[in-house]
C-alpha cells in the first residue's frame, strides 16, 4: 500500500494559523460597518415613524377643528397603531403642550422650547431622555423640531 507523503497530507498548523488570522481580521473589519449600518437603519425607522404620528396629528387636527388629539390613542388607528415602539423596544412619547407646564417642554441648548403645540420623540437607543435635549442621555433621542422642519438625532439639533 503507497501512502501520501507527509507534505500531501493535510495543511499544516501554520497554515491554519494564518487563515484564522485572516478572517479574524476581516471579521475586525466587517462587523463595525455591520452595526453601524444597523444603527442607522433603526434611526431612519424612527424618524419614518415620527412622520407618520405627525401626519396622524395633522388628520385628528383636521377632523376635529383644529383640536390637538390628548394622546396617542386618540389618533386614527389606521395610521397609529397603539402598541407602536421605536426600534429599540419603547413607546414613542406624543405630548400635548394643552397639559404640558411650559417648565417641562423639551428645549434646545440655548433652553428654547422646541415645539409651539406637541412634541413626539423618541428616548432613542439609549432609553433615557434630558433636558436640554442635546446634552447629556438625550443626545440620541430622535426629535421632532421646529414644529416639524426638522426630524432627526438630537445631537444634530
Amino acid at each position: 500500500m503507497n501512502r501520501p507523503a507527509a507534505s500531501q497530507r493535510g495543511f499544516t498548523l501554520i497554515e491554519l494559523l494564518a487563515v484564522v488570522g485572516i478572517l479574524a481580521v476581516l471579521a475586525s473589519i466587517a462587523l463595525p460597518r455591520l452595526f453601524a449600518a444597523t444603527e442607522k437603519a433603526k434611526v431612519a425607522r424612527a424618524i419614518a415613524d415620527i412622520s407618520t404620528i405627525n401626519k396622524a396629528v395633522i388628520t385628528y387636527q383636521a377632523l376635529h377643528s383644529g383640536d390637538l388629539p390628548d394622546n396617542m390613542s386618540q389618533m386614527i388607528p389606521a395610521q397609529i397603531p397603539q402598541t407602536m415602539l421605536d426600534p429599540w423596544g419603547k413607546a414613542y412619547v406624543y405630548n400635548n403642550f394643552d397639559y404640558i407646564p411650559p417648565g417641562w417642554r423639551r428645549k434646545d441648548g440655548a433652553l428654547v422650547p422646541i415645539n409651539k403645540q406637541y412634541d413626539i420623540f423618541s428616548e432613542g437607543p439609549n432609553g433615557t431622555s434630558s433636558f436640554p435635549t442635546n446634552s447629556g442621555p438625550g443626545k440620541d433621542d430622535i426629535l421632532f423640531a421646529n414644529d416639524g422642519g426638522f426630524i432627526d438625532i438630537a445631537e444634530k439639533y
